[in-house]
């Protein structure tokens, strides 16, 4: 019988104040502000790579659920 696969949670890659990537799934997770991945528009996205050869796997693109600028 095999075994179940192991559930390792993220691995957090970050200077004392700054987030810059997680490492979850075998992937290197990178949040991107560029305008040119953004378009302008108000989403988050999400760059994913293959930690062994750099490779970029996939890209994600998800709504912001906070609009730039504004105020609460």
């Amino acid at each position: 019988m095999a075994e179940p696969a192991m559930q390792v949670d993220a691995i957090e890659l970050r200077c004392p104040g700054t987030l810059h990537a997680l490492l979850k799934d075998g992937l290197i997770e990178v949040k991107c502000h560029h305008w040119r991945c953004t378009q302008g528009k108000d989403v988050s996205v999400f760059h994913l790579y293959d930690p062994m050869t750099g490779d970029l796997v996939r890209t994600e693109y998800y709504k912001d659920p906070v609009k730039r600028g504004s105020k609460p």
